[in-house]
């Protein structure tokens, strides 16, 4: 009964601002974990992806696109005003702020930002630690990637993931774990060809009180976010 003790704690702060999507990722295979969470007013919206492509044999090049550790205060005000313009585009309110700046921030990884003439369009929001002790240190992480929906294609993901993929190697890293939606159509229709294997597959729960969002199949849109 401790974990759901603990449950019930969190959803009761959680709700406390009710614009946030209440959400989760689990195992599908584990019933029990499951029942738990329907029980808790959870539903299962969507299969998560995680993505893992090997490095090694790649040819090296530095990562070429603006680091969020080498701007401005004024540049990163602005980037943050663009990325927020995007990521509204994507889900109502979404809002990345804190993955954008924590690793920089807390010297644990890396943003780099895409963009379009002074406008930024983009961003890959790199972990080069890994998020769980004593696991997976030769593993770069994807804690969050986005793109403008109104411009979303292929050589922007392409030339993001590979912007990404460089940053990885540069730091020693040997392999990119990323995350995607599985009704994510434009990013799981490329990433096989460039490299990418299906390591695991989660399954995202959210509320029923909460708001489900209905994504597009183009939307490049890849984290752990629920929502």
């Amino acid at each position: 009964g401790i974990g759901r003790a603990l449950m019930e704690l969190s959803l009761e702060y959680l709700r406390a601002d009710p614009r946030r999507v209440l959400g989760l990722e689990t195992d599908p295979a584990d019933a029990r974990t499951l029942t738990v969470y329907h029980r808790a007013g959870f539903h299962a919206v969507s299969l998560s992806v995680h993505l893992v492509k090997n490095l090694e044999g790649e040819e090296a090049h530095g990562a070429a696109l603006p680091r969020w550790s080498a701007a401005s205060d004024a540049q990163r005000s602005d980037w943050l005003r663009d990325l927020a313009v995007i990521t509204g585009r994507l889900i109502p309110g979404l809002d990345y702020t804190k993955e954008i700046v924590a690793c920089p921030q807390f010297g644990t990884g890396e943003t780099l930002v895409l963009t379009d003439g002074s406008r930024a369009v983009g961003f890959s929001a790199v972990a080069l630690e890994s998020p769980f002790e004593g696991w997976g240190e030769s593993t770069a992480y994807v804690n969050a990637l986005a793109l403008d929906p109104m411009i979303a294609e292929e050589i922007l993901l392409y030339t993001l993931l590979g912007e990404t993929e460089a940053l990885a190697a540069e730091n020693g890293k040997t392999s990119v774990q990323l995350i995607a939606r599985a009704d994510q159509a434009l990013v799981l229709g490329c990433l096989p060809a460039w490299g990418y294997a299906i390591e695991r597959i989660g399954v995202r729960m959210i509320r029923r009180d909460s708001y489900v969002p209905v994504p597009s199949e183009r939307d490049v849109d890849c984290s752990r976010w629920a929502g």
